[in-house]
């Protein structure tokens, strides 16, 4: 008798060469009419093993097997985010901790608006009157908003390559080792009480004097106002990354500095303080004893304060250190690379459920022939595991390239190594184990918990059960898929919104020239006339800082009628307001005879600050007279609200700025490369190139404003295409199994009249009603989370209906394409090739 199809792609599917020729024989000869000797049967089966073996080779790379293969790139690319997202995660909740007692490490912050800056009268009070509660307090010259002082090595007792080297160098007090943990490498901790002691970090020593020590009693000249000689004091091992404490040098106060910083030090409020809590008194308590303490001495009832962990200052306000995170953005990358990483999975446990009709006839036989369950379910696993382990190598390999070759630096703090991540390697370890034993262990089960002869009698498909459930897992992925899509589109809505709003001036028609102070002092005549003269340049104006760059700390504050009013406080120069184009609206604008010696007599507060405090013309703040009224301007980022500004000129003091910047409002924008152009031709004939211009446009603004969310978005759309493209995988796996399963319906209704566009049709609409009920369920959780996410802003976009639609239909139609292409050859065979197999 002739062989069937199906007994052919029985065979074909078998996992063990071997063990398909066996099994191919016994089926075939328990076929055979009894009349036919052994020998024909041997024959036969040699002619039918050929095709078979044929058939073997030509489905190796068949759209089977390729669903196996595009659900080892879905769990290798699963597994390359999950560690990813995971290693940030592990960062973040890291930050800081690494300190003894870090959770009593505290910074002393006000309540007021100068929120964690002091001037050195008030760090003193704060530092040396609260033994009570703190067991030691440190100050730092410059808080950590600012910019340390950098300085360029003149000469060291080591190689010529140092000169290169530029450091950081804080003045702190001496308690500082009291309070953060120094993993000392060489000296001791005592070493730094006393004055002028000098800590290094080792990367630095071994920058300025090579990689062998001792380093202690080396010394290097740096240049600042003719050259200082520092000694190293001590070295300690470097921080890691995710700490506010910088590689420094840290330098311990001598009496002259101490004298200079904490007594004398009473109009710059840009100084920080932090203390670490006792044991047994709690943040609160020992708030709460500081702020008894300053009233007291200072019989001032306004001053608050509150001890904020050093792990809590990360995510507080970017305005206030450095580095900024947010507990929001931390969970919700944790949420991404667990759900990504379960998608992976439903796609495989899929993957192997819809192969148990293709191989369960295999496994019965041999349980007729006296194979053992157990032995037949751990053969699954281990097919299952191999899998796991090649994604999981897969992985491993890519994410060597990508730390080696540096493509994430620009978007995650942490460190990729494998060495620094061994935790989320091991939770990897574990998930896979879980993975394997879903995977694995139901189809393992399944396939062999049915009696044999009901197996091979019958035509064993997955039953509606069981195919429900596969849905309801494609469900499940899509609806995942689409909560991170819509949050990514949602997201580019608040990115377009922060690039394009109206900020109140003439933004996109300005560019900033920013140059060291050298070169404005002995050169600012020249590039004043330079820019007079050019047509293109409308006005220009001089300026410590570039609006909407960051936000500034309000940390002004005046008497004003008998009360402390505060706000941010900018000086500028007279053409500053025509300049960036803000309007006056009640008074009018500076003029040059308005500045005094050292401070600008004559102020321009914005209309904020007028309602605020009830402002009015002509009043005055202290010394200083309001001469008008500007229209409110976002100085700072979208993030936070304005708030109330006072202008003020720069007088002829210099305010102790390393470089300015000098705002041009252009005719165009187009002019920005032309007039960048002029700029360096005449940097080129003032310094013959040694002093540097930087240029600066809108966006490059907006860049630096927003880098944050810039990489936050680049992480969630990342994550959003991945997730996608891991759904699409499962469904071209269901799709190819479906079709399979349904060839004979398909055959039928085509002999009824059905058309091969009704049955694409057919395919498309059970997907389609399964994608309208995770739009139902997605839509919401996506706005909730998107709503949480952008409550860091104080301006924001409206949210769009559109957007959701947008997202509906983009997933709808690249899943209609997939299901179309893989059902288009069912849909287009011959009736009778599909009943008669």
């Amino acid at each position: 008798m002739p062989l069937s199809a199906a007994e052919i792609e029985d065979a074909t599917l078998s996992s063990s060469i071997l063990m398909q020729k066996l099994m191919s024989f016994i089926s075939l000869y328990l076929h055979l009419p009894s009349s036919i000797s052994f020998k024909k049967a041997s024959r036969t089966y040699k002619v039918y093993n050929k095709y078979c073996m044929k058939e073997f080779l030509n489905n190796l790379f068949s759209t089977r097997r390729m669903a196996f293969w595009l659900n080892l790139l879905g769990l290798s690319l699963a597994f390359v985010v999950f560690y990813v997202l995971m290693a940030e995660v592990k960062w973040v909740h890291g930050f800081d901790r690494f300190h003894d007692g870090a959770e009593r490490i505290c910074r002393v912050d006000s309540k007021g608006p100068s929120a964690c800056l002091f001037n050195g009268t008030m760090g003193k009070a704060i530092m040396e009157n609260n033994t009570e509660a703190v067991e030691a307090a440190v100050y730092f010259k410059q808080g950590y908003k600012w910019i340390p002082s950098q300085y360029e090595i003149l000469d060291s007792d080591t190689t010529q390559e140092s000169k290169n080297i530029s450091v950081h160098i804080r003045v702190v007090t001496k308690d500082l080792p009291k309070v953060f943990t120094f993993d000392m490498v060489e000296g001791n901790i005592e070493d730094f009480e006393t004055p002028d002691a000098d800590f290094f970090p080792l990367s630095i020593c071994q920058k300025l004097f090579g990689m062998e020590g001792p380093y202690v009693g080396r010394t290097f000249s740096f240049w600042k106002k003719g050259g200082y000689t520092r000694r190293v004091s001590g070295v300690y091992r470097d921080f890691p990354t995710n700490s506010i404490l910088g590689n420094h040098i840290y330098h311990s106060m001598n009496e002259e500095e101490y004298e200079r910083f904490l007594l004398k030090n009473r109009l710059e409020w840009e100084n920080t303080v932090y203390v670490k809590v006792r044991e047994g008194i709690s943040t609160e308590m020992a708030a709460s004893m500081i702020t008894d303490k300053i009233q007291e001495l200072t019989q001032d009832s306004t001053w608050q304060f509150h001890l904020p962990t050093i792990h809590d200052i990360y995510f507080m306000s970017q305005d206030d250190i450095g580095k900024q995170g947010s507990r929001y953005m931390t969970w919700l990358y944790f949420l991404i690379a667990w759900l990504i990483v379960a998608i992976a999975a439903i796609n495989y446990t899929n993957f192997e459920i819809s192969l148990i009709p293709y191989y369960i006839k295999e496994i019965n036989v041999r349980r007729i022939f006296g194979a053992r369950t157990w032995p037949l379910r751990l053969k699954q696993l281990g097919r299952a595991f191999l899998t796991l382990l090649l994604a999981l190598g897969i992985s491993f390999v890519t994410l060597s390239i990508i730390d080696r070759q540096g493509w994430l630096l620009e978007y995650m703090h942490a460190d990729l190594a494998f060495s620094q991540n061994l935790i989320v390697i091991g939770v990897m370890g574990a998930l896979t184990l879980v993975i394997l034993l879903v995977a694995g262990g139901y189809p393992a089960w399944y396939s062999t918990s049915h009696k044999p002869a009901l197996v091979i009698n019958g035509n064993f498909s997955l039953s509606e059960t069981g195919r429900f459930l596969r849905r309801t897992l494609v469900g499940m992925q899509f609806t995942v898929s689409m909560i991170i899509i819509i949050f990514t589109l949602l997201m580019t809505s608040q990115t377009h919104f922060m690039y394009n709003t109206p900020i109140g001036y003439a933004r996109d028609s300005v560019i900033y020239l920013e140059v060291d102070n050298d070169l404005r002092r002995m050169h600012q005549a020249p590039i004043n006339e330079a820019l007079r003269q050019d047509p293109d340049v409308v006005s220009f104006s001089w300026t410590r800082f570039r609006l909407g760059e960051s936000d500034l700390t309000m940390n002004m504050g005046l008497p004003y009628k008998g009360e402390m009013i505060y706000f941010l406080d900018l000086p500028v120069e007279p053409n500053f307001l025509t300049t960036m184009g803000i309007r006056i609206t009640e008074g009018r604008n500076f003029r040059p005879e308005d500045a005094t010696k050292e401070f600008g007599g004559a102020l321009i507060m914005n209309e904020t600050a007028r309602k605020m405090y009830g402002l009015k013309l002509h009043d005055k703040i202290q010394n200083d007279q309001i001469i008008g009224f500007m229209e409110d301007t976002y100085v700072g980022t979208l993030h936070k609200k304005v708030s109330p500004t006072a202008l003020f000129l720069f007088g002829k003091q210099n305010w102790g700025i390393q470089d300015y910047n000098c705002a041009i409002r252009l005719t165009s924008p187009e002019k920005a490369a032309k007039v960048s152009r002029m700029l360096n031709k005449l940097n080129k004939e003032l310094t013959d190139g040694q002093a540097t211009m930087k240029f600066y446009t809108s966006d490059d603004i907006s860049d630096i404003a927003y880098a944050v969310e810039n990489k936050q978005f680049t992480m969630v759309l990342t994550g959003s295409i991945i997730s996608l493209l891991i759904s699409l995988i499962g469904v071209f796996g269901l799709v190819l199994f479906e079709t399979q399963a349904k060839r004979k319906e398909i055959g039928v209704r085509k002999v009824f009249g059905s058309t091969t566009k009704g049955i694409l049709t057919m395919f498309n609409k059970q997907y389609l009603h399964i994608l309208i009920v995770c739009f139902v369920v997605a839509a919401p959780v996506a706005y909730y989370l998107f709503n949480r996410w952008i409550e860091t802003f104080a301006y924001r976009t409206p949210t769009h209906w559109w957007l959701f639609g947008i997202a509906f239909l983009s997933v709808s139609a690249v899943v209609c394409l997939t299901v179309t292409i893989q059902s288009w050859r069912a849909a287009r065979e011959r009736p009778v090739e599909t009943i008669m197999k």
